[in-house]
């Protein structure tokens, strides 16, 4: 089964084009690393397939849904319940507690309350090892706390 499936990507800025014409395929279940120089368009690639740019042309598909034709709303809500961001400054909301940064997503959809999502919020929590820290502000915590509550 494919995760993600991309065809004749193209993106550029201006006279310059930073991805040309790619293709590949990446299986799902696969563990795949993206390297490269500063500049060479790894953070497009990805800001693309987060539906976060829009492409040039080609496709992009992940679980089968292509992104590159979604407008802003329906991209919102895709990347809400299907994909993962983590910025390098994770964008938590600092004056809110882990808690609410966490149920964010789930309260933008109106699930926030429902007693499934407290309880797998809570699991995750115990599994990131934040668990205790749920009540806390978001700014109150040290960097590699602030990454897992992002992720």
């Amino acid at each position: 089964m494919e995760a993600l499936k991309v065809r004749g990507l193209c993106r550029s800025y201006g006279d310059r084009k930073v991805l040309d014409d790619l293709s590949f395929t990446l299986e799902a279940g696969r563990f795949e690393a993206l390297m490269g120089p500063s500049g060479s368009g790894k953070s497009t690639f990805l800001h693309l397939v987060a539906g976060l740019l829009s492409a040039d042309s080609g496709e992009i598909l992940v679980g089968g849904s292509d992104v590159a034709r979604m407008g802003d709303a329906q991209a919102t809500k895709f990347r809400r319940r299907h994909v993962g961001v983590v910025f390098q400054a994770f964008n938590l909301l600092g004056e809110r507690t882990v808690r609410e940064n966490i149920l964010l997503p789930l309260a933008l959809d109106g699930a926030a309350k429902d007693a499934r999502a407290v309880a797998r919020l809570e699991g995750l929590a115990a599994a990131l090892g934040i668990a205790d820290r749920l009540d806390g502000r978001a700014d109150e915590l040290s960097g590699g706390e602030q990454q897992r509550v992002a992720i």
